[in-house]
């Protein structure tokens, strides 16, 4: 498992979701292929909408000074299918969803 930072709503709350993945290419690989990365397709608006496996973990005071500290290699914004992005080896990637709407 891989443990991914989550920022919601650019950072308004911040999680971290254990990824049931073996390596950073297959959440890419994923991410890529993912149709809908929409917190708000269901009130009220959840990062559980889209990280629907796998658990995913509300981060505490602690915990975002912790890993504001640590560098993770692959993190993720969601918020709408038009800004929600996967941040990668310096380069953004977004979601299939955005790329059939663009």
């Amino acid at each position: 498992m891989l443990q991914i930072p989550i920022s919601v709503e650019y950072g308004a709350e911040e999680y971290y979701w254990l990824a049931p993945f073996d390596c950073y290419e297959d959440v890419l690989a994923w991410w890529l292929d993912l149709e809908h990365a929409d917190i708000y397709v269901q009130q009220p608006p959840s990062a559980l909408h889209v990280l629907t496996f796998g658990k995913v973990f509300s981060r505490s005071l602690n915990d975002i000074e912790f890993y504001n500290r640590r560098k993770f290699p692959l993190t993720i914004m969601l918020e709408n299918d038009y800004s929600s992005y996967l941040f990668w080896q310096g380069k953004q990637h977004r979601h299939s969803g955005f790329l059939k709407k663009s």
